[in-house]
């Protein structure tokens, strides 16, 4: 989700949030879960008392201030304000009309009653503790938008209730109601919420490309689509760079390597294991298979050297290995002898070193 300047605010003002972050998966997801544990929290307080609770709303601020709600108004504060509080008040809603998110619903339905009442309770604080003019100067969100079978709904709600709770929810409904702070639109059925729903936008993720979900990306079956012409992206760069690292860490988890060894321990275990299998593939393996085995790694190299000029990697124009191993294909042990005790490189003018 991109961060840019407000084009209706001066040059030099402070960036704000695009206005449909607060309505895509980023935002919602994370909102859905700060209020299903306020629920969820004051349901298991609620239900500690062996008695039910003489004031259920003053059990209900306390909950809501020990999970932070009470600076919930200070996460944003800018023209995108009530969008931020209207999507924030029809979440509270659904939970009020068992309309959450499904994977949210608890498995106890004895707790639904309690959780309906908490959202109610939150929809009244967060509408009526919204900072206003003249105290501060903040957008204010004057209306809590509800389809009429909601509404409905809501005017019912008390009858499933007894003292002290029911007393609470007649009282917070009247008051919604007296001071008009329904929008009432069109039933459920007609879809009538804008955005229709919620989340409104999911951004896509590297491996929902790579897996073929988006733009372009493939047919809906895990294939991707044909490979774009021309200069790779940003985001194809990105999308090698996972893939190279993820296949870094399998290697390192098969190999079992361990960063705490030595080097030079490792490499004499490495060295005599080695040595060991090159024995028991010279025994096993053709001559033959081994000559063309060593031409293809001749002819590969040779290829790899060709780039590397062309590209201007080197600085001396002068590839040493290259050299090495065509002197080393001539010899009885060919390509296999290049690690090993008579095995040699150069390391200089008329120098060499035993490997």
């Amino acid at each position: 989700m991109l961060i840019v300047p407000t084009p209706s605010i001066p040059r030099g003002s402070e960036p704000s949030l695009q206005g449909y972050y607060y309505t895509s998966s980023l935002f919602i997801s994370s909102l859905q879960q700060d209020i299903n544990a306020l629920l969820t929290t004051y349901a298991h307080a609620y239900a500690r008392d062996p008695f039910e609770p003489e004031k259920p709303f003053e059990l209900f601020k306390s909950t809501w201030k020990t999970l932070g709600w009470n600076y919930a108004h200070l996460r944003c504060v800018d023209a995108k304000r009530p969008v931020f509080v209207g999507v924030v008040g029809r979440c509270f809603v659904g939970g009020v009309t068992i309309d959450f998110v499904a994977s949210e619903r608890v498995a106890d339905t004895s707790e639904h009653p309690i959780r309906r009442a908490a959202a109610l309770f939150g929809l009244y604080i967060w509408y009526t503790t919204q900072p206003k003019p003249p105290e501060v100067n903040m957008p204010v969100a004057d209306y809590i938008t509800i389809p009429t079978n909601t509404y409905e709904a809501f005017t019912q709600l008390h009858t499933l209730y007894v003292a002290p709770l029911r007393t609470y929810i007649s009282f917070i409904i009247s008051q919604f109601i007296s001071q008009s702070l329904f929008h009432i639109i069109p039933s459920t059925k007609y879809h009538a919420y804008n955005p229709r729903d919620l989340p409104h936008t999911i951004p896509l993720l590297t491996r929902d490309i790579e897996a073929g979900h988006g733009f372009g990306g493939g047919n809906g079956s895990g294939q991707r689509g044909k490979k774009k012409k021309g200069r790779p992206s940003q985001l194809d760069h990105a999308q090698r760079a996972d893939k190279t690292i993820s296949e870094l860490e399998e290697f390192l988890n098969k190999t079992g390597f361990d960063s705490n060894t030595a080097p030079s321990t490792m490499l004499s275990s490495l060295s005599e294991e080695y040595l060991t299998l090159k024995q028991q593939l010279k025994g096993i393996v053709d001559p033959d298979i081994l000559k063309k085995a060593e031409e293809t790694t001749l002819h590969r190299v040779e290829a790899a050297e060709h780039h590397i000029k062309r590209k201007n990697l080197i600085q001396d124009g002068h590839y040493e290995g290259l050299e090495k191993l065509r002197e080393q294909i001539q010899e009885q042990d060919g390509l296999l002898g290049l690690f090993g005790g008579n095995a040699t490189r150069m390391t200089g003018k008329g120098k060499e070193k035993e490997l």
